[in-house]
């Protein structure tokens, strides 16, 4: 999502790549999934802040980089051991798209341009999407067996559109609407859609 709207993104898969990344990379913003492997998101936080304070220190000249923490359903608790981490921010998943830009403008003091909307030009959505409700989602989910809906519902709870991307390769060709509807659920961060058509 990010990309097609003109940002330059790199992914990590875990703590210490995000901190490889960082080193070589220096990003503006940081969105840091708080529960990875290998190092989770407190410790990899810790570790940019740290030295990006012991670079400033130096007098070296170099980007501040936020770092907006994402994590599902925040507690009070947490959310005072995630700014102790260091993080700038968070945002709870899942997450409206909105959100996330206003945020991005927040910290990044961003301005976005809007093309205005010509009534006479077709939805650039295709039609299908429209109809995708959790009911619809329920039906098509009704296909697939047991231990491939355990793995879709361990990934929406994880709002992992990655893992749902993955879990979709094993879709059956004839099953096209499935990877459809989810793979629309996925890219809008409507996890809690794709958990309500489990239920």
């Amino acid at each position: 999502m990010l990309s097609q709207l003109g940002f330059s993104t790199k992914e990590a898969a875990n703590g210490l790549q995000a901190i490889a990344e960082w080193e070589e990379w220096e990003p503006h913003l940081i969105l840091m999934d708080m529960r990875m492997p290998t190092m989770d998101g407190y410790q990899a936080t810790k570790i940019i802040k740290n030295r990006q304070k012991e670079i400033e220190d130096s007098n070296l000249i170099t980007n501040k980089t936020v770092v907006i923490a994402l994590t599902a359903n925040a507690f009070e608790e947490q959310r005072d051991e995630i700014i102790a981490a260091g993080c700038d921010d968070l945002i709870n998943k899942p997450f409206p798209k909105e959100t996330l830009l206003e945020k991005l403008k927040q910290h990044l003091k961003l301005e976005y341009l809007y093309q205005e909307e010509n009534t006479n030009i077709s939805n650039p959505i295709p039609t299908e999407t429209k109809t995708f409700t959790p009911d619809t989602l329920r039906k098509l989910l009704s296909e697939m067996s047991a231990e491939w809906i355990a793995k879709i519902r361990q990934a929406a709870a994880q709002c992992s559109d990655n893992l749902i991307f993955e879990l979709l390769k094993e879709t059956p060709p004839n099953n096209s609407q499935l990877t459809k509807a989810l793979k629309y659920f996925a890219e809008n961060f409507q996890f809690d859609k794709i958990l309500e058509a489990l239920d």
